[in-house]
């Protein structure tokens, strides 16, 4: 059933065809038969052999068009047939125990009986009973959940012969006189689609057999096996969905980093290819591009340009020897790199204040830090103490507003610093805690710049008071 569940194949069998059934010109015989027995009438190229005959060819006929249970119908082909072995309608039989083992929606036995058939004196004519027989076994031959490579055969074989035969199938002098022209077109429009349709599956499940062993691979963990198989099959196949999914599959198991990017084109490929020309059914497809979205995102670290590998995907079943996918690791390196060249002092103070916020940061502050002269850093002014004439300032670096480092100058201010200016300057680091965090710097007030210094404003002196005088 794995093959069917991935490659949506026909489901059911249809009881009917958009064919002549062969009901009419067998009753059309039949009665001519009667007719002849009669005294009357064209004699036959068939006859029923005596009046018994007659009566169970009778009975199956109306027990078939009046659709009873196919199992009395099957029932009545196989009395017609023990008591008149070589009747002239042996063909005919034939042909009806294909037609009821459709009804019954058993595919194998539709293949079996309608392959009889084309081998008979009957199924040898260019008709539209051949045609009909032919209709139903690439029809059904889609319906076998494990096909032989027999059964493949039996429809890709029927599907052929209908392309190459349409247009004698449908010669306007095989038109039943009770069907318009429109729906004859239309019927020969829908048997091309059949048949085109049953070719697709048969490259689809000479794919599926071509990988089974890689399946046999994958279930012994033999990633490496199962790759190989399934490439030299996509090689073979390339339109097959199923084939570059599940090589994208043994890629990925492999957990080898530099598989990754390969094993997400072929998964892309499956999740993009058409079900009409070989790709997986909508249902498993949608399932495909969801997984397909969710290794993506892993790897990527984002779904961002995944649209674009779908349709690049299209293009070949392999990625070419260049073909290559961004790891979220080496996206975000490069934002990194990106970032110190155009902000070194704060690359520089994040890469610092990562290792202090670590577990063993004051470790690392001891050890790496401590007493070593830092390079120029940039921050804003957030507070001073005093206020006036400041002999330390707290300033954030990260951002505008968080203070991180407070700054001890060598010497006073000469006025009051302006809160919010941003400056640069050069220091030691001397202490550090971590909750809250803060480094402390010492600096000279000669290194730092863009400092916004206004003097000081003395406070006004307080206003004696004034004695009442008493009246």
């Amino acid at each position: 059933m794995f093959f069917r569940k991935w490659m949506g194949v026909a489901a059911s069998v249809a009881v009917g065809t958009v064919l002549v059934t062969g009901v009419a010109q067998i009753a059309r015989a039949q009665q001519a038969t009667q007719a002849q027995n009669q005294g009357g009438g064209t004699p036959p190229q068939k006859k029923v052999k005596d009046q018994g005959e007659y009566d169970l060819f009778n009975k199956f006929l109306k027990d078939f068009q009046g659709n009873t249970d196919p199992n009395t119908q099957l029932q009545d082909l196989a009395t017609w047939t023990q008591k008149y072995p070589e009747s002239d309608y042996k063909d005919d039989r034939i042909y009806y125990t294909e037609q009821v083992y459709a009804k019954m929606k058993q595919p194998d036995k539709v293949l079996e009986y309608g392959e009889q058939y084309l081998k008979t004196p009957s199924g040898q004519n260019k008709d539209t009973i051949r045609a009909n027989a032919l209709y139903m076994i690439a029809l059904n031959a889609q319906a076998i959940g494990k096909p032989t490579p027999e059964q493949v055969e039996q429809g890709r074989a029927a599907a052929q012969e209908l392309i190459d035969n349409l247009n004698v199938f449908f010669a306007d002098n095989k038109k039943p006189a009770n069907m318009s022209e429109a729906d004859w077109t239309k019927t020969r429009g829908e048997v091309e689609k059949l048949a085109n349709a049953t070719l697709t599956w048969v490259n689809a499940a000479m794919a599926w057999t071509a990988m089974q062993p890689g399946d046999e691979a994958m279930q012994k963990k033999d990633y490496a096996t199962a790759e190989q198989i399934y490439t030299q099959a996509l090689q073979k196949y390339p339109n097959s969905g199923l084939a570059a999914y599940q090589l994208g599959r043994a890629l990925i198991f492999q957990q080898n980093p530099d598989k990754n990017a390969k094993a997400i084109y072929e998964i892309a490929r499956a999740a993009a290819l058409d079900p009409a020309q070989g790709g997986l059914n909508p249902q498993m497809r949608t399932q495909v591009d969801n997984y397909l979205k969710k290794v993506y995102s892993d790897f990527h670290g984002s779904d961002e340009g995944l649209d674009q590998l779908k349709q690049q995907a299209l293009t070949a079943p392999f990625p070419s020897a260049d073909f290559k996918i961004q790891s979220k690791a080496e996206i975000e390196a490069a934002k990194q790199a990106q970032f110190q060249q155009e902000h070194p002092e704060l690359a520089a103070w994040l890469a610092v204040k990562e290792k202090l916020v670590a577990p063993d940061g004051s470790t690392y502050f001891d050890s790496q830090v401590k007493g070593t002269q830092f390079p120029q850093l940039k921050g804003t002014v957030v507070d001073a103490k005093p206020a006036c004439r400041s002999r330390e300032l707290v300033v954030a670096v990260s951002d505008a507003t968080t203070p991180e480092v407070t700054l001890k100058l060598d010497a006073a201010l000469t006025g009051k610093p302006a809160l919010g200016t941003a400056i640069q300057w050069e220091g030691v680091p001397s202490a550090f805690t971590q909750q809250p965090f803060m480094l402390t710097m010492d600096t000279e007030k000669a290194k730092v710049d863009g400092l916004n210094v206004t003097p000081c404003v003395a406070a006004r002196p307080a206003r004696k008071g004034t004695t009442k005088r008493k009246r």
